[in-house]
C-alpha cells in the first residue's frame, strides 16, 4: 500500500475515533433497555443491505441501500450507541466480503464518521426539544 494511502486511511480512522468521542460527550447518555437494542437492530439491518450491495455496470463502482436503516437508527436513537453499532455492522460486512485492510479499515470509519456527525447535528436538537415553545 502506498505511503499516501496508508496515511489517508490512518486519518480516516483517527476522524471516526474523534468523532465518537465528542458523539459521547455531548449527545445522550445511551440506555441499555432501549436505546443499545434500538442501535443494534437497525445496525444489523444495514449489515444486510451492505452485503446485498450491487455493481454499477461494468466498472468497480458498487452502492448499497444500507444508508437507509442506518439513517434510522439514527433518527430512533441519536446516542453513541448508533456510532458503535454502525460502524461494528458495516465492519463485519466488510470482512464477509472480504475487502482489503485498507478498504475495510476505510469503509467501516467511513460509516462511523457519517453516523457520528448525523448524531452530533441531531442530538443538541433532541436535548433542547422540550425547552423550546412555539410562539
Amino acid at each position: 500500500m502506498k505511503r499516501s494511502l496508508r496515511i489517508f486511511v490512518t486519518a480516516t480512522v483517527a476522524l471516526y475515533v474523534m468523532v465518537t468521542v465528542a458523539v459521547a460527550f455531548v449527545a445522550p447518555r445511551p440506555t441499555f433497555a432501549e436505546d443499545w437494542p434500538a442501535a443494534a437492530f437497525f445496525a444489523l439491518l444495514g449489515f444486510f443491505a451492505v452485503l446485498l450491495s450491487y455493481q454499477k455496470g461494468r466498472g468497480t463502482a458498487t452502492g448499497s441501500v444500507s444508508f437507509l436503516p442506518f439513517l434510522s437508527g439514527i433518527l430512533v436513537t441519536p446516542t453513541v450507541a448508533s456510532c458503535v453499532t454502525i460502524f461494528f455492522a458495516a465492519l463485519a460486512a466488510n470482512v464477509l466480503q472480504r475487502k482489503s485492510a485498507a478498504k475495510l479499515a476505510f469503509n467501516s470509519a467511513q460509516f462511523g464518521i457519517a453516523t457520528g456527525a448525523a448524531v452530533l447535528v441531531l442530538a443538541p436538537s433532541e436535548r433542547y426539544a422540550g425547552v423550546m415553545t412555539t410562539g
